[in-house]
């Protein structure tokens, strides 16, 4: 190589000057460099910077992880069966659907789950007053209007959406009333049967919020393929190209006609027909 070419590339005689190593073979520092950077280029074990994406979970997503307890059995177990999926019905609601471009549909669906989490979240603390009205009646000690437990759960729970974490202050809500159940049932204000039928009562009560939570998720998604479909169908009939990707996802982030949004209705209805509200205990069920 000539002193003009090593003065081009920056190089000096000594990259390509003969050397010995430790093990006392002789080498090039320049042929060395290179055999290294070509067994770099060529292991499967170094890891590539990669920028597709190609399905909705390949996308960062942003959560808060946060501690939280529940005490009664009753609660934790619904909590466990049912939060997960919640959680992922109420980010599509809410995330998925204002990322992509959609704002006036998810206006209206943060304005629905409102309605929904404030109806179930009355109820309940209007069951929570009457169970103190109770004790009241009984003159129970404040020390004894609320039954402690010997299995409290400690959960980390990541939360996505800001109604995640009303979902959480919603069954912190839910065991403290069963709580105060069991506190009338060991007090001696109610029956075992009235302490049995309260919590199952509540049980169901809840479920059916979650069940309709997830319904609302199930007949959104339902429109926005309807959508879909005429989008496709008019494309295909004008012979302009398919707009739309098949995937479900992509396919929501081209559905921005305002006008069909507002023809979206929120009257959910069970797999036969029935009204969500008909019948809490086959919603409650067909959650678990």
């Amino acid at each position: 190589m000539s002193d003009d070419t090593l003065r081009t590339l920056g190089l000096s005689e000594d990259a390509l000057t003969p050397a010995t190593n430790a093990n006392g073979e002789t080498f090039t520092p320049l042929a060395a460099v290179m055999d290294e950077v070509n067994d770099e280029a060529q292991a499967d074990a170094v890891p590539r910077v990669s920028t597709q994406r190609r399905r909705p979970s390949d996308y960062a997503r942003s959560f808060i992880q946060q501690k939280f307890a529940l005490q009664t059995n009753r609660a934790q177990v619904v909590f466990e069966r049912v939060y997960g999926r919640t959680d992922n019905y109420l980010t599509f609601l809410t995330v998925s659907i204002a990322d992509r471009g959609m704002l006036k549909l998810a206006e209206r669906l943060e304005g629905e789950l409102d309605k929904r989490f404030e109806k179930i979240e009355s109820e309940i603390e209007a069951a929570c007053t009457e169970c103190d009205r109770l004790f009241d009646e009984r003159r129970v000690p404040v020390a004894n209007r609320r039954a402690l437990s010997d299995k409290t759960r400690i959960y980390d729970v990541p939360l996505r959406t800001n109604f995640s974490a009303r979902f959480l202050q919603l069954f912190s809500r839910f065991d403290e009333l069963l709580c105060r159940v069991e506190a009338l049932w060991i007090n001696g204000i109610i029956r075992a049967s009235g302490r049995s039928q309260m919590i199952e009562k509540w049980d169901r009560q809840v479920r059916s919020f979650t069940g309709s939570i997830r319904g609302l998720r199930d007949r959104t998604l339902q429109e926005l393929r309807r959508l879909q479909s005429e989008n496709q169908a008019r494309a295909a009939a004008s012979n302009a190209p398919e707009a739309q990707p098949k995937d479900e996802q992509d396919a929501i982030a081209h559905e921005h006609d305002d006008e069909h949004v507002e023809a979206l209705s929120f009257q959910e209805t069970t797999p036969d027909g029935a009204s969500l509200q008909a019948d809490g205990k086959d919603i409650g069920q067909a959650d678990a």
